[in-house]
């Protein structure tokens, strides 16, 4: 067909579908899963886990499906908190080695973590960092998070948001205003 133009990413669920029917869900997990799977992996850079991740987007879905009207922009939110809380639970279950010395016996390898007092400093402004993330308004939240976080270019999230470069740019701005005050307010910057 000439003069005709593809729609980037797959619609968002219609005004009258029902999720509540299987076959109907069947169709919204099919048509969303390969934007929901590649937000995952970018994000988690690991296929299990973003597969899992995907599978408990999809799982929030079904459960909600009678009270909520589940769309892309749910589904995205929903992912993006998934790899959050995987990416949250990763940091907190990471190992140390040890190294055999040739005399047979087990040393530590030495520490680069921080010294106690820089480590009770970093967990206080991660929490305040968090609490102020969650005090943005979603899309400020995923597009800042997407850039400073998981090293994301403007045009993917623009891409993936489904909103144009201006408008990535503009949440982007408004979200670092936003934590750079709560930060100064915090006393962590100045």
């Amino acid at each position: 067909m000439t003069g005709s133009y593809a729609l980037i990413g797959p619609p968002a669920t219609a005004p009258t579908t029902d999720l509540s029917n299987p076959q109907h869900f069947e169709r919204f997990v099919v048509s969303h899963s390969s934007v929901v799977l590649t937000v995952c992996l970018r994000l988690l850079k690991d296929r299990f886990a973003a597969e899992d991740a995907c599978q408990e987007t999809f799982t929030a879905a079904w459960r909600h499906r009678r009270e909520l009207r589940p769309n892309r922009a749910w589904l995205l939110k929903v992912a993006t908190n998934k790899c959050l809380d995987e990416l949250r639970a990763r940091s907190r279950h990471r190992t140390h080695s040890v190294e055999e010395h040739p005399d047979g016996e087990a040393h530590y390898i030495v520490s680069q973590a921080p010294t106690p007092e820089a480590a009770v400093l970093n967990a206080c402004a991660e929490e305040v960092l968090q609490l102020a993330l969650l005090r943005l308004p979603w899309t400020q939240r995923l597009a800042v998070v997407l850039s400073d976080v998981e090293g994301w270019s403007y045009r993917d999230i623009a891409l993936t948001c489904d909103v144009s470069l201006g408008t990535v740019k503009s949440r982007i701005f408004r979200a670092r205003k936003s934590l750079r005050q709560v930060l100064a307010d915090a006393g962590f910057v100045r």
